[in-house]
């Protein structure tokens, strides 16, 4: 009988290390702005379940955490808002975080405008300012800089403001008023001018501006960054034409589109057809669609079910829409638009 020696192998199990929640704050929000943010975890062993731990915290309103760790949604609700989150992992560990989420007021630079058969355009500049410095604010001033200017020019001073909703400021010889909103869960600013004007008063490029606070000791501050917005290309109607009138009773409706100058993200432009009887200012033909940056023109044939009446000559406008984008660094929106250039007039044969 031989004898020999025997090996046994062990397999040592070392668990990981105790779920850990290791997000230590979450980026603000902009009211009324798609919010997309992730929590993450070290140790534990996946698959993680993610949920909201205390009743008496919460999201936003309008916020949502799914059990992947995703906070998103799109809040009407202005304030910081504190909250606990609980992740579980496969193997039973728990762990929670506090955290909060700060909704900021909408700060940007719009443009407004551009219906019915004489299309005119408006600027705005929002922003919020709640608890800043100076702390006794009896003044706001708005700077501008528009296309081929090189320096800022104060173009409103809004003195004696008051935080009264839906009132309005107007400095003397300015062509700017300033005017504040506010309800149960918002409070903003709102520059804006008192007149709105056609496509021909905006030159194309890049417009600038950003608000000063005056306090009662005369020190001025600035409470926004800079502010963008952009006027591209015009948008010229190719047809229909008084020229190539008459036309079909299902007339081409096509348009030229701005080929540079969009944001990062925006390739298709998104247009509106509206027709309007010659006189009237109610539209009688609508159609929304997406034009496309690298084809210099979109087109799209009337579809409606209401044949155009061959005694009646029409207006038609095609308007872009502004494509508003988030800086969200700054936490701040820039908008771009292709005004019109001119709207255009035809009628049908029989």
């Amino acid at each position: 009988m031989s004898s020999g020696a025997v090996t046994f192998w062990f397999d040592q199990y070392v668990p990981p290390p105790p779920v850990s929640i290791n997000t230590e704050s979450l980026p603000a929000a902009m009211i009324w702005t798609s919010y997309n943010a992730a929590l993450t975890v070290t140790g534990g062993l996946a698959p993680y379940k993610w949920s909201m731990v205390s009743s008496t915290t919460t999201l936003p309103q309008g916020f949502y955490l799914d059990s992947y760790g995703r906070i998103y949604g799109w809040s009407s609700q202005q304030g910081i808002f504190k909250f606990t989150v609980g992740v579980t992992d496969l193997l039973g560990g728990t762990a929670t975080k506090d955290l909060s989420i700060e909704v900021k007021p909408d700060t940007g630079a719009y443009w407004s405008g551009g219906y019915g058969t004489n299309p005119l355009y408006t600027q705005y500049v929002r922003f919020g300012y709640t608890n800043g410095k100076p702390a006794d604010v009896t003044t706001f001033k708005l700077y501008q800089k528009n296309p081929g200017e090189t320096s800022f020019k104060a173009v409103g001073t809004f003195s004696g403001i008051t935080e009264t909703c839906n009132a309005n400021f107007s400095p003397i010889d300015s062509a700017w008023r300033l005017y504040f909103g506010c309800g149960t869960t918002y409070r903003y600013w709102q520059a804006y001018l008192k007149t709105s004007y056609a496509a021909t008063s905006f030159p194309v490029g890049e417009y600038n501006y950003y608000v000063a606070a005056i306090g009662s000791d005369g020190v001025e501050v600035n409470i926004t960054p800079t502010l963008k917005q952009f006027a591209l290309d015009r948008t010229k109607i190719v047809s229909p034409t008084e020229a190539q009138s008459p036309t079909v009773s299902t007339p081409k409706f096509e348009w030229t589109v701005a080929q540079t100058g969009w944001p990062s993200g925006v390739s298709q432009p998104y247009f509106g057809i509206l027709v309007y009887p010659e006189g009237s200012y109610s539209y009688i033909y609508y159609k929304g669609l997406y034009g496309k940056v690298g084809v210099p023109t979109a087109s799209y044939v009337y579809d409606s079910i209401t044949p155009l009446d061959p005694t009646k000559k029409y207006i038609v406008n095609i308007q872009n829409y502004n494509q508003q984008v988030l800086d969200s660094v700054s936490l701040t929106k820039s908008s771009y638009i292709s005004m019109l250039d001119v709207v255009t007039r035809f009628w049908i044969g029989q």
